[in-house]
């Protein structure tokens, strides 16, 4: 009797090991865009980075360089002159592919970091409609952020159903005014 339930835990515990597997895969290869379009993409439509400095800056993003690492690092009285927080480290690389807007922004490293966001949220998109095609969804619903930082069309269509079909990466690009990109998340309609 006690050899079947220790089976029966294994057979268990086995098939939670196999499912966290499955899921760290799957968080891997949303993590990271499959391909450059995406990162592309968000480069064109961001407008803090100079069009000259794009291959630089795609290269910083794919990790072959880390421009908050590369270059002469900033001194108090450059930072204040470019009214970046003095207690950053920023170095002139970094600075040097900002447009006149991104030098605006207080925390020059997250203009970087939000471009990488906007590439893998829209890959995030792409990956979650495949899989509610490959499961027979047929709808899923928008789920907004709701706070200071989403614009009034993402607001807007909190909790909208919507169908698989719909090009909802190009439903975005063309209304969200967002500045740090679309936060919204997708939930699948399941019906019983």
């Amino acid at each position: 009797m006690k050899q079947g339930n220790l089976n029966a835990k294994n057979v268990k515990n086995v098939k939670k090991y196999i499912w966290k597997k499955k899921l760290i895969q799957v968080l891997k290869r949303i993590e990271q865009p499959d391909d450059n379009d995406y990162l592309i993409e968000a480069l064109k439509i961001y407008p803090f980075i100079k069009k000259e400095s794009f291959d630089i800056v795609l290269q910083h993003l794919q990790g072959k360089i880390n421009l908050a690492k590369t270059g002469k690092k900033l001194t108090v009285a450059e930072k204040k002159y470019f009214g970046i927080n003095p207690r950053l480290s920023v170095t002139n690389s970094l600075v040097n592919v900002l447009t006149d807007l991104g030098l605006k922004e207080t925390k020059p490293r997250e203009v970087l970091s939000n471009i990488l966001n906007i590439a893998r949220r829209k890959q995030y998109i792409k990956n979650s409609i495949t899989r509610f095609i490959e499961a027979d969804i047929k709808q899923f619903t928008l789920l907004s952020v709701d706070d200071e930082r989403e614009c009034s069309w993402c607001k807007l269509n909190a909790n909208t159903k919507m169908s698989v079909t719909i090009d909802i990466n190009k439903l975005i690009k063309e209304n969200c005014t967002c500045k740090e990109g679309s936060r919204l998340a997708l939930q699948a309609v399941v019906r019983f």
